[in-house]
Protein backbone atom coordinates (compact mmCIF):
# COMPACT_ATOMS: atom_id res chain seq x y z
CA UNK A 1 0.00 0.00 0.00
CA UNK A 2 1.24 3.53 -1.04
CA UNK A 3 2.30 5.70 2.22
CA UNK A 4 2.79 9.26 2.71
CA UNK A 5 4.15 11.79 5.09
CA UNK A 6 2.69 14.88 6.71
CA UNK A 7 4.78 17.09 6.15
CA UNK A 8 4.30 20.98 7.78
CA UNK A 9 7.78 22.34 7.59
CA UNK A 10 8.99 25.97 5.97
CA UNK A 11 11.46 26.77 3.12
CA UNK A 12 13.54 29.63 2.42
CA UNK A 13 14.04 30.49 -1.06
CA UNK A 14 15.21 34.06 -1.19
CA UNK A 15 13.01 35.74 0.30
CA UNK A 16 10.08 33.85 0.16
CA UNK A 17 8.74 31.43 3.43
CA UNK A 18 6.79 28.33 2.35
CA UNK A 19 4.93 25.42 4.67
CA UNK A 20 4.33 22.50 2.56
CA UNK A 21 0.87 21.45 3.53
CA UNK A 22 0.36 18.31 1.15
CA UNK A 23 3.65 16.37 -0.30
CA UNK A 24 4.75 13.14 -0.93
CA UNK A 25 7.03 11.10 0.87
CA UNK A 26 6.87 7.31 1.64
CA UNK A 27 6.40 7.66 5.40
CA UNK A 28 3.35 6.16 7.55
CA UNK A 29 -0.28 7.51 7.17
CA UNK A 30 -2.98 8.46 10.03
CA UNK A 31 -5.02 5.43 10.76
CA UNK A 32 -7.79 6.93 8.85
CA UNK A 33 -5.63 6.56 5.67
CA UNK A 34 -5.15 10.39 4.75
CA UNK A 35 -1.90 12.23 5.38
CA UNK A 36 -1.12 13.03 9.14
CA UNK A 37 -2.74 15.76 10.28
CA UNK A 38 -5.79 15.76 7.66
CA UNK A 39 -9.42 14.62 8.26
CA UNK A 40 -12.70 13.73 6.49
CA UNK A 41 -14.77 16.37 5.45
CA UNK A 42 -18.29 15.31 5.34
CA UNK A 43 -21.70 16.53 4.62
CA UNK A 44 -24.55 15.56 6.28
CA UNK A 45 -27.20 15.15 3.49
CA UNK A 46 -24.95 13.11 0.99
CA UNK A 47 -24.64 9.61 1.45
CA UNK A 48 -22.23 8.78 -1.11
CA UNK A 49 -18.49 9.84 -0.45
CA UNK A 50 -15.62 10.49 -2.34
CA UNK A 51 -12.57 7.98 -2.01
CA UNK A 52 -8.99 9.55 -1.00
CA UNK A 53 -6.36 7.39 -0.78
CA UNK A 54 -2.40 7.93 -0.97
CA UNK A 55 -1.32 6.58 -4.35
CA UNK A 56 1.81 6.53 -6.95
CA UNK A 57 0.97 8.57 -9.71
CA UNK A 58 4.14 8.62 -12.46
CA UNK A 59 6.99 8.72 -10.54
CA UNK A 60 5.69 10.44 -7.64
CA UNK A 61 3.19 10.27 -4.57
CA UNK A 62 -0.16 12.12 -4.70
CA UNK A 63 -3.50 12.38 -3.37
CA UNK A 64 -5.69 10.37 -5.71
CA UNK A 65 -9.74 10.97 -5.38
CA UNK A 66 -12.37 8.87 -6.83
CA UNK A 67 -15.77 10.58 -7.06
CA UNK A 68 -18.74 7.87 -7.85
CA UNK A 69 -22.07 10.40 -7.53
CA UNK A 70 -20.28 11.40 -4.40
CA UNK A 71 -19.26 14.35 -2.28
CA UNK A 72 -17.01 14.82 0.49
CA UNK A 73 -13.34 16.64 0.99
CA UNK A 74 -10.16 16.57 3.32
CA UNK A 75 -8.90 19.47 5.30
CA UNK A 76 -6.43 20.16 7.44
CA UNK A 77 -6.87 22.81 10.01
CA UNK A 78 -4.48 26.02 11.02
CA UNK A 79 -4.07 29.07 12.73
CA UNK A 80 -2.35 31.63 10.62
CA UNK A 81 -2.73 35.12 10.28
CA UNK A 82 -3.20 36.69 6.91
CA UNK A 83 -0.01 38.39 7.23
CA UNK A 84 1.84 35.15 7.42
CA UNK A 85 1.64 33.58 3.81
CA UNK A 86 -0.10 35.85 1.05
CA UNK A 87 -0.48 32.76 -1.72
CA UNK A 88 -1.17 29.54 -2.14
CA UNK A 89 0.46 27.10 -5.03
CA UNK A 90 -0.34 23.12 -5.80
CA UNK A 91 -0.27 20.86 -8.56
CA UNK A 92 -3.06 18.75 -9.64
CA UNK A 93 -4.46 16.92 -12.32
CA UNK A 94 -7.69 15.75 -13.71
CA UNK A 95 -8.39 12.46 -16.08
CA UNK A 96 -11.80 13.76 -17.22
CA UNK A 97 -13.33 16.65 -17.30
CA UNK A 98 -16.83 16.77 -16.24
CA UNK A 99 -19.63 17.87 -18.69
CA UNK A 100 -22.57 18.64 -17.13
CA UNK A 101 -24.32 20.84 -14.64
CA UNK A 102 -23.48 24.38 -13.75
CA UNK A 103 -21.57 25.45 -10.82
CA UNK A 104 -23.69 28.37 -10.23
CA UNK A 105 -26.86 26.34 -9.59
CA UNK A 106 -27.54 23.91 -6.88
CA UNK A 107 -28.47 21.45 -9.47
CA UNK A 108 -24.95 21.05 -10.90
CA UNK A 109 -22.26 22.61 -8.32
CA UNK A 110 -19.68 20.21 -8.92
CA UNK A 111 -16.31 20.00 -10.16
CA UNK A 112 -13.45 17.20 -10.42
CA UNK A 113 -10.90 19.17 -7.95
CA UNK A 114 -11.16 21.90 -5.54
CA UNK A 115 -8.97 23.46 -3.28
CA UNK A 116 -10.78 25.31 -0.67
CA UNK A 117 -8.85 28.21 2.12
CA UNK A 118 -11.35 28.66 4.82
CA UNK A 119 -10.93 31.87 7.22
CA UNK A 120 -12.34 32.25 10.53
CA UNK A 121 -15.91 33.94 11.24
CA UNK A 122 -14.88 37.51 12.59
CA UNK A 123 -18.62 38.53 14.71
CA UNK A 124 -17.40 42.54 14.40
CA UNK A 125 -17.66 41.69 10.56
CA UNK A 126 -20.73 40.23 10.83
CA UNK A 127 -24.11 41.48 10.05
CA UNK A 128 -27.01 41.03 12.93
CA UNK A 129 -28.33 37.84 10.63
CA UNK A 130 -24.91 36.04 10.49
CA UNK A 131 -24.45 36.44 14.08
CA UNK A 132 -27.37 35.32 15.22
CA UNK A 133 -27.23 32.15 12.45
CA UNK A 134 -23.52 31.74 13.49
CA UNK A 135 -24.15 31.43 17.32
CA UNK A 136 -26.97 29.11 16.84
CA UNK A 137 -24.26 27.13 14.96
CA UNK A 138 -21.78 27.28 17.92
CA UNK A 139 -24.56 26.42 20.21
CA UNK A 140 -25.52 22.77 18.75
CA UNK A 141 -22.51 21.59 17.30
CA UNK A 142 -19.92 23.17 19.74
CA UNK A 143 -17.57 25.81 17.53
CA UNK A 144 -18.32 28.09 14.89
CA UNK A 145 -18.21 26.99 11.36
CA UNK A 146 -15.66 28.96 8.63
CA UNK A 147 -16.47 33.10 8.58
CA UNK A 148 -15.67 33.04 4.52
CA UNK A 149 -13.46 30.66 1.82
CA UNK A 150 -12.00 30.72 -1.23
CA UNK A 151 -13.09 27.68 -3.55
CA UNK A 152 -10.54 27.41 -6.32
CA UNK A 153 -12.02 24.86 -8.97
CA UNK A 154 -11.73 23.71 -12.87
CA UNK A 155 -14.73 24.24 -14.53
CA UNK A 156 -16.17 22.92 -17.80
CA UNK A 157 -17.62 25.91 -19.26
CA UNK A 158 -16.88 29.32 -17.30
CA UNK A 159 -14.20 31.07 -18.44
CA UNK A 160 -10.98 31.22 -16.07
CA UNK A 161 -11.13 33.95 -13.79
CA UNK A 162 -14.80 33.85 -13.35
CA UNK A 163 -15.56 34.72 -9.49
CA UNK A 164 -19.46 33.97 -8.28
CA UNK A 165 -20.93 32.56 -4.95
CA UNK A 166 -21.29 28.83 -4.42
CA UNK A 167 -24.65 27.87 -5.22
CA UNK A 168 -25.31 27.14 -1.65
CA UNK A 169 -23.82 29.99 0.45
CA UNK A 170 -22.76 33.25 -0.23
CA UNK A 171 -20.07 33.18 2.18
CA UNK A 172 -17.56 30.81 0.40
CA UNK A 173 -16.89 31.81 -3.47
CA UNK A 174 -15.51 30.26 -6.03
CA UNK A 175 -12.76 31.03 -8.52
CA UNK A 176 -12.32 29.25 -12.08
CA UNK A 177 -8.54 28.82 -12.41
CA UNK A 178 -8.35 26.29 -14.81
CA UNK A 179 -11.39 25.82 -17.53
CA UNK A 180 -12.22 23.32 -20.71
CA UNK A 181 -10.55 20.55 -21.45
CA UNK A 182 -6.74 21.53 -22.74
CA UNK A 183 -4.93 20.57 -19.90
CA UNK A 184 -6.83 17.27 -18.88
CA UNK A 185 -4.73 14.18 -18.04
CA UNK A 186 -1.39 16.44 -17.34
CA UNK A 187 -0.35 17.76 -14.33
CA UNK A 188 -0.92 21.63 -14.05
CA UNK A 189 0.86 24.15 -11.36
CA UNK A 190 -1.47 26.77 -9.99
CA UNK A 191 -0.29 29.86 -7.76
CA UNK A 192 -2.96 32.54 -6.30
CA UNK A 193 -2.41 35.19 -3.87
CA UNK A 194 -5.17 34.78 -1.26
CA UNK A 195 -5.07 38.32 -0.20
CA UNK A 196 -5.90 39.71 -3.72
CA UNK A 197 -8.34 37.39 -4.16
CA UNK A 198 -10.16 37.65 -1.25
CA UNK A 199 -10.34 41.21 -1.55
CA UNK A 200 -11.68 40.63 -4.64
CA UNK A 201 -14.23 38.52 -3.53
CA UNK A 202 -15.38 40.01 -0.35
CA UNK A 203 -14.20 43.42 -0.61
CA UNK A 204 -12.20 43.37 2.53
CA UNK A 205 -8.70 42.16 4.08
CA UNK A 206 -9.05 38.32 5.01
CA UNK A 207 -8.99 37.62 8.29
CA UNK A 208 -6.86 34.86 10.00
CA UNK A 209 -6.76 31.12 8.19
CA UNK A 210 -8.75 28.48 9.74
CA UNK A 211 -8.40 25.50 7.39
CA UNK A 212 -7.36 24.09 3.55
CA UNK A 213 -9.12 21.69 2.35
CA UNK A 214 -8.91 19.45 -1.47
CA UNK A 215 -12.48 18.17 -2.52
CA UNK A 216 -13.32 16.02 -5.72
CA UNK A 217 -17.36 16.13 -6.40
CA UNK A 218 -19.57 14.58 -8.49
CA UNK A 219 -23.25 14.52 -6.64
CA UNK A 220 -25.34 17.01 -8.39
CA UNK A 221 -24.25 16.23 -11.73
CA UNK A 222 -24.21 12.41 -11.23
CA UNK A 223 -20.90 11.97 -13.04
CA UNK A 224 -17.33 10.06 -12.29
CA UNK A 225 -14.18 11.69 -11.85
CA UNK A 226 -10.40 10.52 -10.97
CA UNK A 227 -8.39 13.48 -9.65
CA UNK A 228 -4.94 13.90 -7.93
CA UNK A 229 -3.09 16.46 -6.01
CA UNK A 230 0.36 17.12 -4.64
CA UNK A 231 2.48 19.88 -3.84
CA UNK A 232 0.27 22.26 -1.81
CA UNK A 233 1.97 25.15 -0.59
CA UNK A 234 1.49 28.31 1.55
CA UNK A 235 3.87 30.81 0.31
CA UNK A 236 4.97 34.17 2.22
CA UNK A 237 5.05 36.48 -0.94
Amino acid sequence: MATVLWICSFQFAGAMEKRLLLGPSPEAVDPNGLPRGWQVLQFPDISSQTQYMVDIEGDRYAIKAVSERSASGIYTEMELEPEMFQQISWEWKIETLLTKGDMTQQSGDDSPVRIIVAFHYQSDRASLFKKVKYELTRLIYGRYPPGSALVYVWDHQHPVESMFDNAYTDWAKEVVVESGPSKVGQWVTERRNLNEDYRLAFGDDPPPMKFVGIMTDTDDSGERAVAYYRQLYLESS
